[in-house]
């Protein structure tokens, strides 16, 4: 069955909706699945709102791909979360995902920033987005620590 949706004008044809490209064919981009948890980024976003889960998105892939501009973005969202006080929480699954990356995580900071997250995904407080936000601003400070 193809996905359709008729327009509001009764002499309109449905539109196809199915999506113009075989998602089959979309390579996995190692930024995004190169957590030493194993778990694939997106299976956690996607039970988020957009602004937890681009900031959750910018601190996983930071060691992949530009180091200080991912966490500065992460502090974006962040911060324009608390400002905006958005429902974080869309699927509860992604907490126990989270469980595991905090788990996994070897650096101390970023632990930090998850554990925060997941505070916040379960018990949602100013606190825990403050504690994320202080989270990032020390991984920047600590840098890549691939700089030569």
């Amino acid at each position: 069955m193809q996905d359709s949706f008729q327009s509001p004008s009764s002499t309109s044809k449905p539109v196809d909706a199915s999506p113009a490209v075989d998602l089959k064919d979309v390579t996995k981009v190692k930024r995004y699945n190169s957590h030493p948890s194993g778990i694939e980024c997106i299976l956690i976003i996607r039970g988020m709102n957009f602004d937890m889960g681009s900031a959750f998105k910018y601190v996983f892939r930071r060691q992949e791909k530009e180091f200080e501009r991912s966490l500065k973005s992460a502090l974006y969202y962040l911060k324009d979360q608390m400002e905006h006080r958005l429902q974080a929480v869309l699927d509860t699954g992604c907490v126990a995902l989270i469980q595991k990356v905090i788990e996994a995580e070897e650096n101390e900071s970023a632990r930090s920033f998850y554990q925060a997250v997941w505070a916040y995904c379960n018990f949602p407080h100013d606190r825990h987005l403050l504690e994320a936000i202080k989270a990032v601003e020390t991984l920047i400070k600590e840098g890549d620590g691939n700089a030569a």
